[in-house]
Parts: C-alpha cells; structure tokens; sequence
C-alpha cells in the first residue's frame, strides 16, 4: 500500500465517519440482483472517488437466474416498483411499505405473485426446535420466528 493511499485511510477513519458510511449504505435495498445492489455499488465507489480512492471500480457480475458463479447459481435479477405489508385481519392495518423502508423485503421477495399474498400468521415462539412447532399447522402460513 503506497504511502498515499495509507495518508487517505487515515484520514477517513472515525467512528462517525463509520457510522456515517453504514448509515448512507442502509437506505440501499442490498439484496442479490436487485437495482437498488447496484445502485449502492455505485454510491460506495463515488464516496472512493470523493475521498480520493479516484481508481475505485464498480464491477457488475450477471445475474440471470442461469449464470453459475463456481457452485453458486446467480438468482434472477429484479426491481421492486412497490410492496406492502399489511395486517388485513381483525382490523386493517398498514405496517410498512418499500417505498418508505426499502429494507423491509426479503431476498427473493421477486418470487411474490404481483397481485400479492394473504396469509395467517403463526407465531411458533424461538422457531429452532421441534418441539417448537408441535400442535402449530405452518403450512401455507407465514410463520414468525424469533430466533
């Protein structure tokens, strides 16, 4: 690492330049072949670039649901145009939407049919142990885990 390089680490290192960075990278949608991915890849080279890294590359890896990354196969890219979550029963209740938390989907949240999903929730406690789930029918369910 060459003598300029290690001058601008230095420089940039702080807990609140830290915090700051987590907190900028955060509003991104960082899940596999989503747009907001690479949009977040772009703003992290653009703050390389504003710091002085001016080399930083952004390198895009394809990512059609076919493309295979040594075992790995690459998920199909996609874009979020606008999701909820609402709580439909026994009152109407809005809880979040993309729009406002981009962070609230889940990976492969793509495979969604677009008039959406209802479904009972069922609290199975821990959720880590068998015994966890007896006498609770999951099945066709979104089940809610908190470990």
């Amino acid at each position: 690492m060459n003598v300029e390089i290690k001058k601008l680490v230095k420089e940039e290192l702080s807990g609140e330049n830290a915090k700051s960075y987590v907190a900028e990278i955060t509003r991104f949608h960082r899940i596999q072949a989503s747009t907001m991915f690479r949009q977040a890849a772009k703003h992290v080279r653009a703050t390389l670039f504003n710091i002085g890294l001016k080399d930083a590359k952004v390198k895009q890896f394809e990512s059609d649901g076919a493309k295979k990354y040594w075992t790995h196969i690459s998920p199909m890219g996609w874009e979020v145009k606008s999701a909820e979550l609402r709580i439909i029963e026994p009152e109407q209740l809005l809880l979040v939407r993309y729009s406002d938390t981009p962070t609230c989907l889940h990976t492969c949240s793509n495979a969604t049919p677009p008039e959406g999903v209802a479904a009972e929730l069922v609290d199975v406690g821990k959720g880590t142990k068998p015994e966890d789930y007896e006498d609770k029918d999951v099945r066709g369910r979104f089940v809610l885990a908190t470990a």
